[in-house]
């Protein structure tokens, strides 16, 4: 399965999840959560994994160890299976205990709601905080296949980990990390907090004295202790680094200057840009150089502008709309572009676009007192 194939699967099973918890659970969906959560920033970090690869093979070819070179390719597989697990177990328990990995991290953590999407919710630099991590392997001799097959693999396990549909996984709840776990791990109660830290297999946290089960009377509290009150991808990622450094940032929690901008605006403009990420990953190696940089450019930008519009701000719809018109425009003309698909989305993107400059004469403040009330 390629990496569009995988992707397209992963959002087929958020969508599924999400007409499940609106239909037959008659919850009402997030939606500026869930948007922030598919839309976090996974072409920045996919731009970073392409750093983490080629550090991982300059390793393999310079100063690995070949340990693993005369074994045969199913000995490959299950050392790196349960050896790339017991890497991830450290990575994440580190991204807990050592502040600078933290600021990275805790994006992950300031999703209030559990859901498949949650597991798309990763930094823009998670990517690059992982190589002390994996380098280990490279060092030890995994073969680059195996190495990103197995990634794969073990990041399916742990997007079907934040899944809010299934309660009990029966006796997988006994030798893996399953959703009744992993709502432990995200979990902001004294009791939880810090437990779980395993991404496949339940093992490492028993071993190392890390496992928690959910207690009976006590409910998972999501989210941050100290909740960051946004739905920018940009602050949501930058935020604890700019704090550290004493930045002046936004007061959240104060804000006066919102727009009215409904949910369902929000959620088709991310679905939109969902399309042309997956579009981007699809044909990511088909172009290189300007014209690729020039896609990459478009869908970052526009993922940060729909974080302001998310967070109803004047500017957001401004950049939204003119980011959805005159950079599909431009890079249509200049590259020729003749593709239906793209087009299509292109053209999608241009409707919404003009579409949402109407918010920015709207009734804001009445629209937004009704809206908290219900």
């Amino acid at each position: 399965m390629n990496l569009f194939a995988g992707s397209l699967l992963l959002v087929i099973m958020i969508i599924v999840e999400l007409i499940i918890m609106k239909v037959i659970k008659k919850e009402e969906i997030p939606w500026r959560e869930v948007i922030f959560n598919i839309n976090s920033g996974h072409v920045l970090m996919w731009f970073f994994r392409s750093a983490e690869v080629l550090v991982f093979v300059v390793i393999l070819k310079n100063f690995s160890l070949n340990l693993l070179s005369n074994w045969s390719f199913i000995g490959q597989w299950l050392f790196t299976f349960f050896a790339w697990d017991c890497c991830f177990y450290w990575l994440h328990r580190m991204h807990h205990k050592i502040p600078l990995f933290w600021k990275v991290h805790n994006i992950h953590h300031q999703g209030e709601h559990f859901s498949l999407s949650l597991g798309l919710r990763n930094s823009w630099y998670s990517s690059l905080s992982s190589i002390p991590f994996f380098v280990i392997l490279a060092v030890i001799g995994v073969p680059l296949p195996v190495f990103l097959s197995l990634s794969s693999v073990h990041y399916f396990f742990q997007f079907y980990n934040h899944n809010g549909v299934v309660k009990s996984s029966g006796i997988l709840d006994k030798i893996m990390i399953t959703p009744a776990h992993h709502r432990v791990h995200h979990g902001t109660n004294p009791e939880y907090r810090d437990r779980n830290f395993g991404g496949t297999l339940i093992i490492w946290d028993k071993l190392f004295g890390t496992f928690q089960k959910k207690i009976d009377g006590i409910d998972i509290n999501y989210g941050l202790i100290n909740p960051i009150r946004t739905d920018n991808p940009f602050w949501g990622n930058n935020l604890p680094f700019f704090k550290a450094l004493k930045i002046n940032v936004p007061d959240f929690k104060n804000d006066n200057n919102k727009i009215y901008i409904p949910d369902l605006i929000v959620g088709s403009g991310g679905f939109i840009l969902l399309g042309l990420w997956l579009y981007y990953i699809d044909h990511e190696y088909d172009n290189l150089g300007i014209q690729q940089f020039y896609y990459f450019m478009l869908v970052f930008l526009s993922t940060i502008a729909l974080g302001g519009m998310s967070d109803k701000k004047a500017w957001g719809i401004i950049s939204w709309s003119l980011l959805t018109s005159i950079l599909p425009l431009s890079f249509i003309l200049y590259f020729n572009i003749s593709d239906n698909i793209i087009l299509s989305l292109f053209a999608l993107f241009f409707i919404h676009g003009v579409y949402s400059l109407k918010y920015l004469f709207s009734n804001t403040k009445e629209k937004i007192k009704l809206e908290e009330a219900l």
